[in-house]
């Protein structure tokens, strides 16, 4: 099973690939290649250890991941739209290889090292050459305005402009043994840090990414858990011997410069806090009104439903020809709810944790106009859910009740639920951004009419 989801990834790597091919292959059949250049990075960061030590697919009805015995039953659906699976933790090391570390660790080059592929046919005269000079991300926004003769102004309406980091990397075309000229560059994220200065490297790992979740009361006084690094990338470029001990002073030098980009670039804190003050804001607010267009809205800031019964009031138009579409969903394929339209009439599901679903249907039809809908969830009152955290992110198993649909006030549907909350992605207004809550469409299933307002009210 496990070997099946590095296979289901690589061949996505391989369509990806392909697709990009067919991309390339547009471009010169319309006569324009010489004149267009196209830089691919494939990937953010090393390869992602986000899967755990066991990968992820499948989950059972409390939201924990089924065994691997039993997640052999769906092998073939891994990379359909069912699943968002994710290779093994030691997949994604051994993806990184030759460097240890994988996405989210800055201190490593796994965790950030990705291919840069260049294509400028007529300018590029080395096809297929390699290049080995350190660069970063921060590097292609002067290599564009480099090739396109920009130069970027020192002020706009009298504001003085923050100047470009990196440096473009068009000397690199020609001259594939030119010395790098980016020559200092820091990292930091999820507490992992690093920083890059004339050919050393000194890093700090403090939590992989497979590792138990950090306590969210963490700070940067608790961030010095392991020792820095040190690596001369010019003799040891996949990070093989650690120099630490034996050249302390240099350590010490770069930790110094560490400190001194983080501070330049703003990354103090490290660890910052995990709440904001949106999320103070939040802390007994119980009626939430959204408009037209409000997506992807992350679920710490999403009203925390988990526990409580609650109410979704919409206002919606209705054209002459129908519509058809979401109105209001949160979540996605591994849990979600969503209240839609489908043949003229309301829908409203729950996704319980990728293990079944829940759906009740209007037994009227939608009119032509505005219309009122009401969808009123109560639990169970035997049910004694678990304390949900502020914004309800965490998923503590099924919990039932009852739901009931109203349409301009009159009763259209009723229904017990064997589960009742849903939580996975973000929350959308008028669409299903993310993976689909329901199968009854595909995403993002626009709403086709006119929404007024959605309103969110926890009781």
């Amino acid at each position: 099973m496990l070997t099946h989801e590095a296979e289901v990834y690589a061949g996505y790597t391989e369509q990806t690939d392909y697709e990009v091919g067919r991309l390339l292959d547009a471009i010169r059949d319309e006569g324009q290649a010489d004149n267009t250049v196209v830089l691919w990075i494939f990937g953010d960061n090393g390869a992602s250890a986000e899967g755990g030590l066991e990968g992820h697919d499948a989950r059972d009805v409390n939201g924990n991941p089924k065994t691997i015995e039993e997640r052999e039953d769906i092998s073939d659906l891994l990379g359909s739209e069912l699943y968002m699976n994710h290779y093994a933790a030691a997949w994604a090391w051994a993806l990184s290889s030759p460097f240890q570390g994988t996405k989210q660790d800055a201190s490593h080059l796994g965790g950030t090292t990705d291919p840069l592929v260049v294509s400028w046919p007529g300018h590029i005269k080395d096809a297929g050459g390699v290049r080995g000079q350190f660069s970063h991300v921060n590097d292609i926004a002067p290599t564009i305005y480099d090739i396109a003769g920009i130069k970027l102004p020192d002020d706009v309406d009298g504001v003085k402009q923050i100047p470009l980091e990196g440096k473009s990397l068009v000397y690199t075309f020609d001259h594939p043994d030119a010395p790098t000229r980016h020559t200092l560059q820091y990292f930091t994220t999820s507490g992992n840090r690093a920083i890059y200065k004339d050919g050393w490297w000194a890093g700090d790992r403090y939590h992989s990414t497979w590792e138990a979740p950090l306590p969210a009361t963490n700070t940067d006084k608790d961030i010095d858990v392991h020792p820095w690094e040190l690596y001369n990338l010019n003799d040891d470029y996949s990070q093989a011997h650690n120099l630490a001990e034996k050249y302390p002073e240099k350590l010490k030098e770069l930790i110094k410069v560490f400190d001194e980009e983080a501070t330049r670039n703003h990354a103090y804190p490290i660890l910052a806090a995990r709440s904001s003050p949106l999320d103070e804001q939040l802390k007994g607010k119980t009626v939430f009104t959204y408009r037209a267009g409000v997506e992807r809205l992350p679920l710490r800031y999403a009203p925390g439903l988990y526990g409580h019964a609650y109410t979704i009031d919409a206002d919606v138009v209705i054209p002459p020809d129908g519509a058809e579409g979401v109105i209001v969903a949160e979540g996605g394929e591994l849990g979600g709810f969503s209240l839609f339209v489908k043949d003229s009439r309301l829908f409203y599901e729950v996704n319980v944790g990728n293990d079944h679903s829940d759906q009740l249907v209007a037994n009227t039809t939608l009119r032509p106009g505005l219309q009122h809908i009401r969808l009123s969830v109560t639990p169970d009152p035997a049910a004694t859910p678990a304390a949900s955290n502020a914004q309800g992110l965490a998923f503590h198993g099924p919990v039932a009740g009852e739901v009931r649909l109203s349409l301009n006030g009159a009763s259209v549907g009723e229904a017990h639920f064997s589960g009742i909350y849903g939580s996975g992605e973000s929350l959308d207004v008028g669409s299903d951004l993310g993976s689909p809550v329901s199968l009854e469409y595909k995403t993002p299933d626009r709403f086709t009419g006119q929404i007024d307002l959605v309103k969110i009210e926890i009781k």
